[in-house]
C-alpha cells in the first residue's frame, strides 16, 4: 500500500476547483474512469485531472526502475502512476490534502508511493533524488515561494535536492505560444494574450519564453534540453525537439479540450512559417525541459504516444539519436500493453516477398528496436509528386506498390466471417469484392518505404494483421485516406474522390468502409471519442473586428450644400472621420462647387450627441440643440445640425475640428434624466 503523510499539512487547501472534486473523489475512491461518466458529467477539471491520456508527458521518457522521483505539486496524480510504474520510489508532495487524498486513492496499491501533503518549500527532506518533476507546477512559485525570484530559487532548491548526476524535469506552458497568438486565452487566467503582454498587472502566475528559460537556467549553472510537447504537455501526442521540429507533423490541427478558442490566423500556415523561419520553437505550445548540470540528456529526436486506445493496447514509439545512429525503439506504454507489443514483433518476423520485406527488430524484454530505414517513405515520395503536379506518376505510384503487395497473397472472393464482424461490425450495405488472408490493414504511406534502386518496398510498424480476409479496396482506402487526412495539398492536386475511383472504390464502398474502420477504431482498438470532450474553435476574421472598431470609432459627417433650392442628398459632401479620445477633424474640398447660397455640417448620422465644434474658415451655429452643458451643445435628436456660415465664399476647403460624444440609448436615458433634474 502507497503512504499517506500530513505532518507537515496545516489544515487549509488554498487553492481547489470547487465541488468537483467530490466528484473526482468518488471516482478515485471506487476506481472509476472518465468512460464510465456520462458524457454531461465530464466537465474540464475531471477530463483534466482523470484523464489517462495526462500520462503522455511522461510515458515516453526513458527512467530505469531503479531510480528515485521528488515529484513536486502532483495534484489528483494525473502522472504519479505511470512514475510509480518507471521508477523504484516515487515521492509526492502536494499542497491541497484533498487533491492528496484523490491521488492516494487512485495510486494506493503502489507499494512503490508515498504521497506527502504541504508546502515543498517547507518540509525538510533528507534524501536527494535522481529525478525531481514539477508538471505544471512551476509557474505557480511566487504563490508558494516567499521573497524576490522566487522562480530562481525554486530552481536552485531543486537543485539542491537532486544526486549528482540528477535531472529537473518541468512541463509547462511557452507564454509566447503560437495557440495564444492565433487566439486562445492564457490557460490560467483565463485572459487573452495576457502571456504575450508579460502578465502586466498579473502577481500569482506567469510562464516563460524559452530565452528567459535559458537566462534562468544559466543563472542557476544549469544545462538543458528543450522538448516540445504537441499539441500542448497537457494532452501530449508528440514530443518534438530541436532535430524533428522540421521532419514530422509539427502544427496539425488537433482537438481542444480547455477552453473554446478563436482562431485569428491559421496556425498549421504560420507554424510552417515559423519552420521555415527556424524559429518554431520559440513559438511552441508548451516545453518538456530537462535539466541537469552534466549535460547528460536522453537521446530522443521525436515521440509519438498512441494511447488514446484500450489500455492493453497502448505504445509508444521513439526515434533516437545515439552518437548520429538513428535507431526506433516501440516500448509498452504500460505493463498491459507487453502483449501488444511482443504480437507487433511476431508480426514482422512474417516473410511475404522478395519485393516486399517487414524490417525486422530486435526484441528484448517487450521492447522494439529497429535501425532507421535510409529510404524516403511513400508518402513523402507522394508529397513530393504532388510539387512536381505529375498526376501519372502519383497513380502509378500507389498501383505499382498495392500490385506488389497484394501480388504476395492468394486472392479470394470476400465473405463476411465472425472473426471478421468481431472487429469490424456490420455494415448497412454488403460488399462484393476481392479478399486477402494475413494482411497488414495498417499499409498507409507513412509505414511503406521504397528501396527506388532495388525495387524493394519495406513495412514497418505492423501492428494490425488479421488471420481472416481482409477486402483488398478496404486496404487501399485505408491508405489514401489516411494519406488525405494529413496532406493538404492532396485534394487540390487530384480529388480523393477521383482517385479512389481510379482503383475502383465507389462512393457506396467509402460509406461502408468508414463504418468497418469506426468499429475497428473506437470498437476493437478502444479510441475514445475525443471530440466529445473538444470545445470550439471560433474561426474568427480581423474584417470584423476592425469593421466593429469602425463603426464604434468613427462618425460619418456630411457637408451639405444650398444651390437656392434647399438642402438635399444629391448636393452634399460625405466623409467619415476617427474619434481619438473623442475628438475629431474633418476637411471639405468646396474649390469646384460655385454659386453655392448657404451650408449646412451634420457631425454625425443615426445618433444623439454631444458636440463642441469650431473652424478657422467658417462660424457654425447649431440649429437644433437641445440645450448647451458646459461648451458642449446637447442634440436629443439623431440629426444634429449646424448652419455653416464661411468667412469667405473664395476659400478653397474648410476643416471643422471638435469633440464628440454619441449619446447611445442608455446613454441617452442619462442624458435626459440628468437634463430634468436641472
Amino acid at each position: 500500500m502507497a503512504k499517506f503523510n500530513c505532518d507537515y499539512y496545516f489544515g487549509h487547501d488554498d487553492y481547489s476547483d470547487g465541488s468537483v472534486e467530490d466528484l473526482l473523489f468518488q471516482m478515485a475512491e471506487h476506481g472509476k474512469t472518465i468512460e464510465e461518466l456520462r458524457q454531461e458529467e465530464v466537465s474540464w477539471p475531471v477530463f483534466y485531472h482523470m484523464s489517462h491520456l495526462r500520462e503522455n508527458i511522461i510515458n515516453w521518457y526513458p527512467m530505469s526502475n531503479d531510480q528515485s522521483v521528488l515529484e513536486i505539486g502532483s495534484g489528483c496524480g494525473a502522472i504519479t502512476g505511470a512514475l510509480c510504474r518507471k521508477a523504484k520510489h516515487v515521492y509526492s508532495i502536494e499542497l491541497s490534502k484533498k487533491r492528496a487524498l484523490i491521488n492516494y486513492l487512485r495510486h494506493r496499491d503502489f507499494e512503490n508511493l508515498d504521497i506527502i501533503v504541504g508546502n515543498f518549500y517547507n518540509i525538510p527532506l533528507l534524501d536527494k533524488y535522481d529525478y525531481i518533476i514539477l508538471n505544471g507546477v512551476f509557474e505557480y512559485a511566487m504563490s508558494f515561494i516567499d521573497g524576490n525570484n522566487p522562480y530562481q530559487r525554486l530552481l536552485m532548491l531543486c537543485k539542491k535536492y537532486l544526486k549528482q548526476n540528477g535531472k529537473i524535469l518541468i512541463s509547462i506552458e511557452n507564454r509566447l505560444g503560437l495557440k495564444y497568438i492565433a487566439g486562445s486565452v492564457e490557460e490560467h487566467t483565463r485572459s487573452f494574450f495576457l502571456g504575450l503582454n508579460n502578465y502586466t498587472g498579473n502577481s500569482t502566475v506567469r510562464t516563460f519564453s524559452k530565452n528567459e528559460w535559458l537566462e534562468m537556467l544559466e543563472f542557476c549553472k544549469m544545462k538543458c534540453k528543450f522538448y516540445y510537447p504537441y499539441p500542448d504537455y497537457k494532452f501530449t501526442v508528440e514530443i518534438f525537439t530541436d532535430r524533428s521540429l522540421g521532419s514530422n507533423g509539427f502544427g496539425l490541427p488537433y482537438l481542444n479540450f480547455d477552453n473554446e478558442r478563436f482562431e485569428w490566423i491559421y496556425e498549421r500556415e504560420m507554424s510552417k512559417t515559423l519552420l521555415k523561419e527556424n524559429i518554431a520553437d520559440h513559438f511552441a505550445n508548451s516545453f518538456f525541459i530537462e535539466i541537469c548540470s552534466d549535460g547528460s540528456f536522453t537521446p530522443i529526436d521525436y515521440s509519438k504516444c498512441s494511447c488514446n486506445r484500450s489500455i492493453n493496447k497502448r505504445i509508444i514509439t521513439s526515434i533516437y539519436n545515439e552518437h548520429g545512429k538513428k535507431t526506433v525503439k516501440k516500448i509498452p506504454a504500460n505493463n498491459y500493453s507487453c502483449e501488444h507489443i511482443d504480437r507487433i514483433f511476431q508480426n514482422g518476423n512474417r516473410f511475404i516477398s522478395d519485393k516486399i520485406i517487414n524490417w525486422e527488430g530486435v526484441y528484448e524484454n517487450s521492447k522494439i528496436k529497429y535501425e532507421c530505414l535510409p529510404y524516403l517513405s511513400l508518402s513523402e515520395l507522394l508529397r513530393r509528386i504532388i510539387a512536381e503536379e505529375d498526376r501519372k506518376k502519383f497513380i502509378d505510384t500507389i498501383s505499382n506498390f498495392y500490385a506488389e503487395y497484394f501480388s504476395a497473397f492468394t486472392i479470394k472472393d470476400f465473405q463476411l466471417q465472425e472473426k471478421f464482424i468481431e472487429i469490424f461490425g456490420y455494415s448497412d450495405r454488403p460488399y462484393i469484392g476481392n479478399a486477402l488472408d494475413h494482411v497488414n490493414i495498417d499499409l498507409i504511406f507513412e509505414n511503406v518505404f521504397y528501396d527506388r534502386k532495388h525495387g524493394i518496398y519495406y513495412l514497418i510498424d505492423p501492428e494490425w494483421v488479421f488471420d481472416f480476409p481482409i477486402p483488398s479496396s478496404f486496404i487501399i482506402w485505408r491508405g489514401i485516406y489516411d494519406f488525405y487526412c494529413k496532406t493538404e495539398k492532396a485534394e487540390a492536386f487530384f480529388t480523393q474522390l477521383d482517385l479512389l475511383a481510379k482503383f475502383g472504390i465507389s462512393q457506396n464502398d467509402i460509406l461502408t468502409f468508414m463504418q468497418w474502420n469506426d468499429s475497428f477504431t473506437y470498437k476493437f482498438v478502444g479510441a475514445q471519442r475525443l471530440d466529445r470532450y473538444s470545445k470550439l474553435r471560433i474561426y474568427a476574421s480581423m474584417d470584423y473586428l476592425t469593421d466593429l472598431y469602425y463603426r464604434e470609432n468613427t462618425i460619418d459627417c456630411s457637408l451639405f450644400l444650398d444651390y437656392g433650392e434647399g438642402f438635399n442628398e444629391k448636393d452634399k459632401l460625405h466623409t467619415r472621420a476617427l474619434l481619438i479620445n473623442q475628438e475629431f477633424s474633418v476637411t471639405f474640398n468646396i474649390c469646384n462647387y460655385t454659386n453655392v447660397k448657404a451650408m449646412r455640417f451634420d457631425p454625425i448620422e443615426g445618433f444623439a450627441c454631444q458636440c463642441q465644434v469650431c473652424s478657422n474658415e467658417c462660424s457654425l451655429e447649431p440649429l437644433n440643440v437641445a440645450y448647451k452643458r458646459d461648451s458642449f451643445d446637447v442634440f436629443l435628436t439623431d440629426d444634429p445640425i449646424y448652419l455653416v456660415k464661411p468667412y469667405s465664399y473664395k476659400i478653397n476647403s474648410i476643416t471643422i475640428s471638435g469633440k464628440l460624444v454619441k449619446l447611445t440609448h442608455s446613454k441617452l436615458i442619462k442624458e435626459l434624466k440628468f437634463n430634468l433634474l436641472e
